[in-house]
């Protein structure tokens, strides 16, 4: 799946729109076509860790130490798939959107739709772990934490 992800993230994007308007003016071309790697230009790997490092430090932290609480599991997964060296920035970003996900819904754990969106979240990262390498870090990590995160949220399983 990260495979997947980076290879459609790497891709160039052609937009073409019908009833184009440029300047409050009906393009008479018709087709707009934008060049180049768009989504290089538009995922930053730092701003999209900033977001999730502040979503997640506003869940409270685990009351006893030797049991980590859903803050210190999504922290610990953030450390490993930021700093794995097999996954390419446009993977990472992907999977750092997710994890903003479970901390969002760590915040909210008694709304249903947020509820299926951290289980969509689970399914996704727990599948993009079963086809990294097991010499990946994060493979390792996502299957021993994606368990005990998904408890922690109750979430289906």
């Amino acid at each position: 799946m990260w495979a997947a992800i980076n290879s459609l993230a790497s891709r160039l994007i052609n937009v073409v729109n019908e009833n184009t308007v440029i300047n409050n003016s009906t393009n008479e071309n018709r087709n707009v076509t934008i060049g180049g790697n768009v989504m290089s230009s538009t995922i930053h790997l730092s701003a999209i860790s900033g977001s999730v490092s502040t979503t997640v430090s506003q869940l409270p932290s685990s009351p006893n130490p030797a049991q980590p609480g859903v803050k210190e599991l999504l922290v610990e997964l953030q450390i490993a798939i930021e700093n794995d060296t097999e996954l390419l920035e446009k993977g990472k970003a992907t999977a750092l959107e997710q994890f903003k996900v479970l901390a969002e819904v760590a915040q909210n754990r008694q709304q249903t739709e947020q509820k299926n969106l951290g289980s969509q979240a689970i399914t996704f990262l727990k599948g993009a772990a079963s086809i990294l390498p097991d010499t990946a870090k994060s493979a390792e990590v996502c299957n021993n934490l994606l368990p005990l995160i998904t408890k922690s949220l109750d979430l289906p399983s």
